[in-house]
């Protein structure tokens, strides 16, 4: 009976947590399509996780990839070059475009 319950707890906390991030990003579809001529994309406190990379590719299809340059806070030293590699590896975003700085500095 206990595991029951647990799993009920369980099952609430993604009810209430779980990102619809297809809902959200045609809900928010004229926000991505007024991107077209941005030239600098600050992200903040992302993880840049696959939570995050849906965002990030409707943000990517919506601006020129080769010219948008990007400023990409991070907490932990050790996170900034993952982050890099990310927006390259999965969002063909050059390197020589993404500027990182600690969250403090911005």
């Amino acid at each position: 009976m206990r595991e029951v319950e647990g799993n009920g707890i369980i099952d609430r906390y993604f009810e209430r947590t779980f990102k619809p991030t297809d809902c959200v990003i045609a809900a928010h579809q004229s926000f991505f399509e007024g991107l077209q001529g941005t030239h600098q994309i600050l992200v903040m406190g992302h993880s840049m996780e696959d939570v995050d990379f849906p965002y990030f590719k409707e943000i990517i299809r919506h601006i020129d990839v080769s010219s948008v340059r990007w400023r990409v806070s991070y907490h932990v030293a050790d996170d900034a070059p993952k982050f890099r590699q990310q927006l390259e590896k999965r969002g063909g975003v050059s390197a020589r475009l993404v500027e990182l700085a600690r969250l403090a500095e911005l």
